[in-house]
Order: C-alpha cells, then sequence, then structure tokens
C-alpha cells in the first residue's frame, strides 16, 4: 500500500510487547494510547473491538475507518 509515517504518523496499540518499538517494513512508531492524542481520524485494523476502541476513545465525532476495504465503521 506503500504507507509511510508521513501518511500515518503513528499505530496505536494497547500490548506493551509492541509498544515503542516500529511496524515492520516501513518503520512507523506504535505508541500507547494516550488522552493527549487528538488525530481526527482512526483507520481501525482490528475492527473487531471497534465497540471498545470507540469507547476508550470516547470520541462519537471521529472517523473511524476499516482499510480493507476501507469502509466508515
Amino acid at each position: 500500500a506503500k504507507i509511510t509515517s508521513s501518511d500515518l504518523p503513528f499505530v496505536i496499540d494497547d500490548s506493551p510487547l509492541k509498544q515503542l518499538r516500529f511496524s515492520p517494513g516501513v518503520h512507523i512508531p506504535i505508541v500507547p494510547y494516550d488522552q493527549e492524542q487528538k488525530p481526527d481520524v482512526y483507520i481501525v485494523f482490528a475492527h473487531e473491538y471497534i465497540v471498545s476502541i470507540k469507547q476508550k476513545i470516547g470520541a462519537v465525532k471521529k472517523g473511524f475507518y476499516k482499510p480493507v476495504p476501507f469502509i466508515e465503521l
């Protein structure tokens, strides 16, 4: 997909084993969720957890998308 860190500045993951590392191949930083982060759009790779992700973030006006196929959740 040729996604780079300029397209996706960081990835949020709750797993401490993945945090503070980089995504394979494209080296996008993997960070823990932080309430100070204010992205306008979330691309949710683990779409089966969308309900709990939305509850955790608590933002109903944010855009949540599933990448394949690219649809709004």
